[in-house]
């Protein structure tokens, strides 16, 4: 990244991922590592120079929770949160 910064070329194509995935999460973590150290341990053991954020990765334990709130609505499927109620209905 840096050689690119002063137009030179750099050693390699820069990868740039986004990882949801709570058994990768969990190979990687340390115990007592909080949900950002280990997602910190992720990218890096992966060899990820950039990432646009990062979000929650869910378990199986997490499959089917339902999260309320006044505006918006969200369930657990397949490890992946969906929004079932949003804050603008149309």
């Amino acid at each position: 990244m840096e050689a690119a910064f002063f137009f030179r070329e750099g050693d390699r194509v820069p990868i740039w991922d986004y990882i949801d995935n709570a058994d990768v999460v969990d190979h990687f973590k340390r115990p007592g590592d909080s949900y950002d150290e280990a997602m910190v341990r992720v990218y890096h053991g992966l060899g990820i120079d950039l990432c646009r954020g990062y979000g929650r990765s869910f378990s199986e334990e997490d499959e089917g929770k339902v999260v309320e709130s006044r505006d918006v609505s969200w369930r657990i499927s397949g490890r992946t949160a969906w929004v079932t109620r949003y804050p603008i209905e149309l």
